[in-house]
């Protein structure tokens, strides 16, 4: 499973390109890094390869193990001047003293999946819903300006619907967003791989993955600034209200 890759899905190799080109900054978070940023910093250009910081939620040796092409990948990042971190919990960035005081132009989190193996269809849902809402608890401190964007891409079909991700997002009145299909093709190196790691029995090479399920769908997450004005208006008056009324109070 696809730690993470980019776009912003159009229809053609030179939009996903110009998507990523002349960035300050591209951390790609995700639960495995394996063909992933790879195909973001080709789309992107060597120049903008060596703003990429691609990050991990396993440790090195479990990713070596769970993905067998995970080193390749890892060192053609590096070999463009990227940067990699394992053992990142994309959920509560703020913890990693590298990442807490930069601003990114684009995150990618493709594919979020928990991993954890329950069988339960309702708490499997409801592990994946958390995830979702941690992640963008927490992410916006990490964008530029209000051009920055987050990108989110979900498979479509179930179990993944019923993740209801608008209504995730929706929960944040600080975003807005829109919705493109991802097209795993416009990123030369590109394979979709799982939580669960990569096995011929369950895996495949050309990104069966996703168009098994009938695609995926990115959401391009960015900042409601009117939105965080008036909820800062709003608490600024509810702030002046209680100390009128302790003043009044007090006399």
């Amino acid at each position: 499973k696809s730690a993470a890759l980019a776009q912003v899905a159009v229809g053609t190799y030179g939009s996903a390109t110009a998507a990523y080109k002349s960035v300050v900054g591209i951390p790609v978070v995700g639960p495995a890094l394996a063909p992933v940023a790879a195909g973001v910093a080709i789309a992107a250009g060597l120049a903008s390869a060596k703003k990429i910081i691609a990050t991990c939620y396993d440790t090195l040796e479990v990713c070596y193990e769970k993905y067998h092409d995970a080193e390749e990948y890892m060192n053609n990042i590096m070999i463009l001047g990227g940067q990699i971190m394992v053992g990142v919990d994309a959920t509560d960035l703020r913890q990693y003293e590298q990442l807490d005081s930069l601003k990114f132009d684009r995150i990618i989190f493709n594919f979020p999946h928990v991993g954890s193996g329950n069988k339960d269809t309702r708490v499997n849902i409801q592990e994946n819903q958390t995830l979702i809402k941690n992640f963008l608890h927490q992410i916006s401190r990490f964008l530029k300006n209000e051009q920055s964007e987050i990108h989110l891409t979900i498979k479509r079909g179930e179990p993944y619907r019923s993740w209801k991700v608008v209504e995730c997002i929706k929960v944040f009145k600080r975003y807005k967003f829109d919705t493109h299909p991802f097209y795993p093709n416009l990123f030369p190196s590109y394979r979709h791989r799982r939580t669960i790691g990569y096995s011929t029995q369950i895996s495949t090479d050309n990104n069966e993955d996703i168009s098994n399920h009938g695609g995926a769908l990115t959401y391009r997450i960015r900042l409601n600034i009117l939105k965080e004005e008036d909820e800062k208006n709003k608490k600024k008056g509810q702030k002046g209200k209680k100390d009128k009324i302790s003043k009044k109070n007090r006399q």
